[in-house]
């Protein structure tokens, strides 16, 4: 592939004969592959500033917010006393919690013991009540059986009169 310097190099290098236009032509294809590899470099370089914006633009919006972070806080004693309020709130909202739980169950354990109580009451009452009614059940049973004995004691004495009245009149 024959390359025509062309006219206007000519007028630059009016000297130069054809051993000189391949040496110059040589330099423009230096120049044209260093040319090739700066447009490269350029685009990749352009990638990267896009891509750096972009970061730039991202790290912004995070000093932004940080921005607005800090200045609700106003700074760090203030925002640490914040969250030492919030803190202490929160320890005495469990606090009444535990204290309330803790009343809740004595209170159930007191009615408990009251039940246990009342039932052992209930259940000597009961007891009692049994015996008794045992005792009187006892009571009537033997003075039933001894009466039921006293008359037919009465009846075979009397029957054995009937006979022996008879038989001896």
């Amino acid at each position: 592939m024959k390359f025509d310097i062309g006219e206007e190099l000519r007028d630059l290098f009016p000297n130069k004969g054809n051993k000189d236009d391949s040496q110059l032509l040589e330099m423009m294809s230096a120049v044209e592959e260093e040319n090739t590899k700066l447009k490269k470099d350029n685009v990749k370089l352009a990638r990267m500033n896009r891509q750096y914006r972009r970061i730039i633009k991202e790290k912004e919006q995070e000093i932004s917010e940080l921005k607005l972070n800090w200045d609700e806080a106003g700074d760090l004693a203030e925002y640490t006393m914040k969250i030492n309020k919030v803190m202490e709130a929160a320890q005495k909202a469990a606090q009444d919690y535990v204290n309330t739980n803790r009343k809740m169950e004595e209170k159930a354990r007191q009615e408990a013991d009251m039940i246990i109580h009342e039932a052992l009451r209930k259940k000597e009452d009961i007891i009692k009540n049994a015996l008794n009614e045992a005792s009187r059940i006892q009571y009537l049973n033997v003075t039933t059986i001894r009466k039921m004995q006293d008359e037919i004691k009465q009846l075979l004495s009397q029957n054995f009169i009937d006979q022996g009245g008879r038989t001896n009149e």
